[in-house]
């Protein structure tokens, strides 16, 4: 089993999600396990839905700063943004940006706290300068470009999907719509044969931020908010189909990192095996109003019991 398999198929087991809770018994923590899992296996995946989004909200950063062309932004909000070895190239037949990376390590304080990429991932501007332009519609193709893949705990995942819009729904506001969003990774079993674990994801994102423009110095000191209603499954629980809402949208602080949630939000996964909603899975984030807590609490509710686990 390599590491892939160990640390976000099986999401560390009992042992680390016992580990993880806080100021409950431990019959309790054995009767949350599975909604742990459940809602672990779902931010993850709601993590690699949101790359691509991540990828064109930083190319129209780059292009904010570089007054409308990206290869003109100022070198270090680059490096941040992309690392330096990235090439950014426009088409302007089609109006499409190709970003290609390199898979080299992101330079500076932000490596930890953001993936490293590899490969070509395509950017249709539909004639809208920035993601700001009021009815904005950026799409992402992912036939047209060679493989785009990020890398988690040392793992390729290979990201795709038939159909990938962001759309300026609003000031400040967005909304991503995907269909058939695939992230897959090969695995090797313990008889030798390979497995390549694979999502399936259907839905939209509604992503807002709560003030400033889409300069890096805004971006940098302001929370988003992110509503999401999604149905499929996880690369991470491929056992059954999800619906996933979060009737309070979640906060995000990009200071804190790419990955990890902060602040106050609730989400509902209702499993399809599982017709009398019975074990639904709610998970809220206990950050309060500090909402740069980079790691709140997050209060799994399943099957009648309740736990909370710090979840790094």
């Amino acid at each position: 089993m390599n590491k892939f398999t160990s640390k976000l198929l099986v999401l560390a087991g009992c042992i680390a999600i016992f580990s993880s809770c806080l100021k409950n018994d431990y019959f309790e923590r054995t009767q949350t396990a599975m909604g742990y899992n459940i809602y672990v296996s779902v931010r993850k995946q709601n993590v690699m839905t949101l790359d691509p989004f991540n990828v064109a909200f930083r190319l129209n950063t780059l292009i904010e700063e570089g007054n409308g062309d990206p290869n003109q932004a100022p070198d270090s909000i680059k490096r941040l943004l992309c690392t330096s070895e990235t090439t950014i190239t426009f088409d302007e037949t089609n109006g499409t940006y190709t970003l290609t990376y390199t898979g080299s390590p992101t330079e500076g304080d932000s490596y930890d706290k953001d993936f490293v990429r590899k490969g070509s991932i395509s950017i249709k501007t539909n004639g809208y300068p920035t993601l700001g332009t009021p009815s904005a519609q950026w799409d992402i193709d992912f036939n047209t470009s060679s493989t785009y893949s990020i890398y988690s705990n040392g793992d390729e995942i290979k990201l795709t999907a038939s159909s990938y819009s962001i759309n300026n729904t609003g000031d400040n506001t967005w909304t991503v719509y995907v269909s058939q969003f695939v992230s897959s990774v090969p695995s090797i079993s313990s008889e030798g044969t390979t497995v390549e674990y694979k999502s399936k994801w259907n839905g939209s994102y509604q992503i807002s931020q709560n003030n400033g423009c889409q300069k890096l110095s805004d971006i940098q000191y302001s929370i988003f908010s992110i509503n999401s209603n999604n149905n499929g499954t996880t690369m991470y629980y491929p056992i059954d189909n999800m619906t996933v809402s979060t009737p309070t949208p979640f906060l995000y602080n990009p200071q804190c990192s790419s990955v990890v949630p902060v602040g106050n939000g609730k989400m509902l996964i209702f499993l399809a095996d599982d017709p009398n909603l019975e074990n639904y899975t709610e998970a809220e984030l206990l950050g309060g109003s500090e909402i740069n807590v980079c790691n709140p609490k997050t209060r799994i509710s399943y099957g009648g019991y309740v736990t909370d686990y710090l979840i790094q």
